[in-house]
């Protein structure tokens, strides 16, 4: 999601509300940075799948850099937002392919990109937010967060869903898109309504992606004494 929107929707929005967007922003970003200082400090413990998970924050981090350039540039950083999203969601498929070795998991990520292709160019106004797709990859990546549940309850008896590195990872993603989900899907129409509302939103899903973030940088920390 953008951090505000286009130029007509920041100039109608208070300023203690910009004010408010800024300061979390800056909050994400250094979570966001802190996450990746913890992955790269556990980089040579990393399996395969947890490498992956590492790639997927890299480029969320290289989407930040880039959305914040063009927003400052131009004013209106949708597109960064709805090209990298589908970029982010092959990735995520990758990750969940990886770990439960189902191949029909990374067809899915390639279904996301022509879904998301076909949804940037034909089934939505450039300059909003892709609600068809990334309703699409809420369904998606949650119910690929509970298989992954499901299959870490199977796979030792014995242990915790707790002790497995991909069930905080599996956790961030479900939170994060169970939140998302909702807010994408009304973000549009409270633009519409009133510029505050819509910023209110984009002030909640910043808070999201730092919880979510927490969580990640958590299992980061952690990685050394869970099961991957």
């Amino acid at each position: 999601m953008p951090l505000i929107g286009p130029n007509h929707v920041r100039q109608s929005v208070s300023d203690s509300t910009m004010l408010l967007n800024f300061i979390l922003y800056g909050v994400y970003l250094l979570c966001l940075l802190i996450v990746i200082w913890l992955g790269a400090v556990r980089l040579r413990i990393m399996e395969q799948p947890a490498r992956i998970f590492y790639v997927l924050i890299l480029i969320s981090f290289v989407s930040e850099l880039t959305a914040s350039g063009i927003e400052y540039f131009i004013g209106d950083n949708h597109n960064v937002y709805n090209v990298t999203d589908i970029i982010q969601m092959f990735t995520v498929c990758l990750y969940f392919t990886a770990c439960l070795k189902k191949w029909w998991i990374v067809a899915l990520g390639y279904f996301s990109i022509a879904f998301g292709v076909y949804d940037y160019f034909w089934l939505q106004q450039e300059d909003l937010i892709n609600n068809y797709f990334l309703l699409w990859c809420g369904i998606v990546v949650i119910s690929l967060c509970l298989y992954m549940m499901v299959f870490l309850s199977h796979r030792e008896g014995h242990e915790k869903l707790t002790r497995f590195a991909h069930f905080w990872f599996s956790a961030a993603l479900m939170f994060y898109w169970t939140v998302d989900l909702l807010n994408s899907q009304v973000f549009n129409s409270a633009a519409e309504l009133n510029k505050d509302y819509a910023a209110m939103l984009n002030a909640m899903h910043i808070v999201t992606n730092i919880i979510a973030y927490g969580i990640i940088g958590f299992g980061f920390w952690c990685l050394p004494k869970l099961i991957q």
